[in-house]
């Protein structure tokens, strides 16, 4: 009964959903224009805030099939990108954030399996890169210092292939055959291949950190409150939309493929 009861009370508990009530009584007591206005941003904002249409869009445009069979040394390097790796302390006094350490993780098992002979970091920061602190982070996890490579000064996508591309090309001897596996979030990798291939490097894609959602929850409440508009929906809009402004500008900027 107590967990019934703390599964109906969870929407009323949610602020963006008081959002929502204020909204529906302010177009109930509103007229002309004025309850046209709210009306369309009450209805905006549901559907924003809509799990349904957002996980709908992630799968649309996410990368999630991954090469069905990877062969022994099949690539010349695993390649993970940056993207959410923090070294800052915070009050707990923990100094390394891990933001997308499937990444990491997804990376370190394709090199335990094979699949090239040395991981790839990419990614700059400050302080420290995101490419030295993953480094930090796959010898902690037992995989030797001649088996990583780190280029710690990209900022962006794009800086992530060219410099790479920069680098395959001061080692043939380390990449003779040009071809990464990449690995980054299943959101990302759309924008990730088309640059490494813009600049001239065969990309696999290899993706992890998938958003959108195959299957909704089994029970029947899980499945009802799953359904009904959250902030935290709202909110995952801003990754979508930054990756389609990204591409786009990528595309403007460094020409079609």
């Amino acid at each position: 009964m107590f967990y019934l009861m703390s599964k109906l009370l969870e929407p009323f508990l949610q602020p963006f959903n008081w959002l929502l009530l204020g909204m529906v009584i302010a177009v109930w007591k509103s007229r002309g224009r004025m309850r046209g206005l709210i009306g369309g941003l009450l209805l905006g904002l549901i559907l924003l805030g809509s799990p349904w249409l957002s996980n709908a869009a992630y799968r649309a445009w996410e990368i999630c099939d991954r090469p069905k069979v990877v062969k022994t040394n099949d690539y010349d390097a695993v390649i993970v990108l940056g993207g959410g790796t923090v070294y800052s302390t915070d009050l707990a006094g923990n100094d390394l954030h891990l933001n997308n350490s499937d990444r990491l993780y997804q990376g370190m098992r394709l090199w335990q399996k094979g699949a090239a002979p040395r991981i790839l970091l990419t990614g700059g920061g400050d302080p420290l890169s995101e490419a030295d602190l993953g480094r930090r982070v796959l010898l902690t996890m037992g995989i030797p210092d001649s088996a990583i490579l780190v280029e710690p000064s990209s900022r962006t996508t794009w800086e992530n292939a060219s410099l790479t591309a920069a680098l395959v090309q001061k080692h043939p001897d380390l990449f003779p055959r040009k071809r990464l596996l990449v690995v980054t979030s299943a959101l990302h990798l759309r924008r990730a291949v088309w640059c490494f291939e813009r600049c001239g490097l065969s990309a696999t894609a290899y993706p992890c950190d998938v958003s959108g959602s195959g299957t909704p929850p089994a029970e029947w409440l899980d499945k009802i409150l799953w359904n009904l508009p959250s902030a935290g929906v709202f909110c995952s809009w801003d990754a979508l939309i930054h990756e389609w402004i990204g591409i786009l500008s990528y595309r403007w900027h460094h020409g079609r493929l």
